[in-house]
């Protein structure tokens, strides 16, 4: 059984001047605990997808289906990172992972044990009482990461998490990230335009076409060596280089 599902999903957006179809006939399905990222031209639909997903927008046309039950409505299931952290930067770190668990009514001792682990166990451990002017990005980002998996969400979406980085900074999270969310056992949706962080960090990667988006190309990447996964190791692997030439040459054309 298929964790996520698009079936034949269409959808149109409606304003004054006019109706915008950002999505036609989507049709693709996610296994559980697949890392799966989503490419294409700027416009094609993929943070759109995302927005279905979370139940924050219903699709026009068609069925999206988390466990075989269509979506109706925030999914509380699933849980969103975004290309900026939004930290509260009047709360203490510690006081921003418990965020999420404030809002739903989960905050106990139990949780709040959890949310302190996440933060050992992402190198914050020491960081609790400070406040996110005090931390650099890739330590907001992974305060980020750990208010969201502080909810234990099944899903977990993530759009350009790491696009606001420096280069330095954002290889390393990319490879943080990756090792934390296979260790969790997420399935996983991120939307990149960054070819390299799709392949590194993916089991697949969907390609979306132009406007309305739908997917054009369904790549499973295997760059596990030696039974080991880092996105550092799959960056210097041979197939890395077949998959990105690939992945670049079908873009190419909407440049």
């Amino acid at each position: 059984m298929s964790k996520v599902e698009f079936k034949a999903v269409g959808m149109k957006y409606h304003t004054l001047e006019g109706e915008t179809e950002a999505l036609k006939d989507l049709s693709f399905t996610i296994e559980d605990n697949q890392f799966v990222s989503l490419i294409g031209p700027s416009g094609c639909g993929k943070s759109t997808t995302l927005s279905l997903l979370a139940g924050l927008l219903s699709p026009t046309d068609g069925q999206v289906m988390i466990d075989s039950k269509e979506v109706d409505g925030i999914n509380q299931r699933v849980a969103y990172m975004l290309q900026e952290d939004y930290l509260f930067p009047w709360r203490s770190i510690l006081d921003n992972v418990l965020l999420g668990l404030e809002i739903r009514g989960e905050l106990n001792d139990s949780s709040r044990k959890r949310a302190r682990q996440l933060l050992a166990d992402y190198g914050l451990g020491d960081f609790e009482d400070y406040y996110p002017t005090q931390l650099s990005g890739g330590m907001r980002q992974r305060v980020a990461l750990a208010r969201t998996l502080a909810i234990e969400p099944d899903i977990l979406l993530l759009d350009e998490p790491f696009s606001a980085l420096d280069y330095h900074t954002k290889l390393a999270l990319e490879d943080e990230v990756a090792q934390i969310l296979r260790e969790e056992k997420k399935t996983v949706i991120l939307v990149t335009h960054d070819i390299g962080e799709a392949i590194a960090m993916s089991d697949r990667v969907l390609v979306f076409s132009e406007r309305p988006g739908e997917i054009k190309s369904d790549y499973k990447i295997d760059l596990t060596i030696d039974g080991e996964y880092s996105t550092f190791k799959a960056r210097e692997a041979t197939e890395f280089n077949r998959y990105f030439n690939s992945l670049w040459e079908e873009l190419d054309i909407y440049v």
